[in-house]
């Protein structure tokens, strides 16, 4: 359940880890120039008022104490960000028997046939789903993000930046301890859905990248021989759903959770709790609006594009 979050695009091209703030809750409506709602000045009310010096730590802050005001003590709450992924990526790496501390690191490995499939998929007809901006990793400096190249062993700035890293397990595991370098979206599907086969929730274009993310990744594990992690993965069932802010009623959730009071929550949950993924969706209105499902629609009409690819039975 997704209770508070900001926008990647408000935050470029800063980390929300960034110690750059401060940072504080403010709630403008740009549409509203003449005063605000009723929720809105009731949801600024219940956001903590005092200032933060990351985005990070401001969105951990509100979703614990929303969480708290609408939520029963019983209900479990977990919020992940990039800077626990960072400690799972190095937990992993320090355990030599784990898949990823394997397959890492070494010359014409895993990690290089999955760069070259993910290239070579942004350039067909597939583009546009699934771009490598950076490799496995983002440059940090004081929370400001540049992308990596991993070439010749080492992960190197993309652009002007002054970095270059050693591309070996210790190295690594030093730069994310210090926060010099922070696992890009894909490492984080890796190690948090991939490999532990949990099923990923998330928006519209999710339900295309994901797919293609799985993909790539079985596809290297077939060329590198590792025959049976991939036939363990291919035969995940539904591994990735359209979930994201999404309810059956046509409801606004802080404007439901309002209306429901405190204690209320449980009942709520139990309804959802007995639907199935399919049966709890709402409408997909995303998808009609998102210009890149236009595009892909017109690809699929015109040929190019048939889900019936080997990318589509990683869906």
């Amino acid at each position: 359940m997704n209770v508070f979050g900001l926008s990647r695009s408000h935050m470029i091209p800063y980390s929300v880890l960034a110690q750059n703030g401060p940072y504080r809750f403010a709630l403008k409506n740009v549409d509203r120039a003449y005063g605000d709602g009723d929720l809105v000045a009731r949801l600024r009310s219940e956001l903590p008022q005092r200032e933060f010096p990351s985005a990070a730590l401001a969105i951990k802050q509100a979703n614990a104490s929303l969480w708290k005001r609408y939520f029963d003590p019983g209900i479990d709450f977990l919020q992940i960000d990039d800077e626990d992924v960072a400690d799972l990526v190095v937990e992993h790496l320090h355990d030599e028997s784990s898949w990823l501390a394997r397959n890492m690191f070494g010359k014409g490995g895993f990690m290089q046939c999955l760069l070259s499939s993910t290239e070579a998929l942004a350039d067909s007809h597939w583009q546009g789903w699934l771009k490598n901006t950076t490799d496995l990793f983002w440059g940090n400096d004081r929370g400001r993000l540049f992308p990596l190249r991993l070439t010749d062993f080492r992960l190197e700035a993309r652009g002007a930046e002054d970095f270059s890293l050693e591309f070996s397990a210790e190295a690594v595991i030093e730069a994310l301890r210090s926060r010099k370098i922070i696992p890009n979206l894909y490492l984080m599907f890796i190690v948090t859905a991939i490999l532990p086969g949990v099923r990923m929730l998330g928006g519209s274009r999710h339900t295309v990248y994901y797919p293609l993310m799985r993909y790539v990744f079985c596809r290297s594990l077939a060329m590198t021989g590792d025959r049976e992690l991939r036939t363990t993965i291919a035969a995940d069932r539904k591994p990735g759903i359209w979930g994201h802010r999404v309810l059956l009623e046509d409801a606004e959730p802080f404007s439901a959770l309002d209306m429901l009071g405190p204690g209320n929550i449980e009942a709520v949950l139990r309804k959802y709790g007995s639907l199935s993924q399919e049966e709890a969706c709402g409408a997909l209105e995303s998808f009609v609006g998102d210009p890149l499902w236009a595009w892909f629609k017109t690809r699929h009409d015109e040929g190019p594009v048939d889900v019936r690819e080997p990318e589509g039975a990683f869906s």
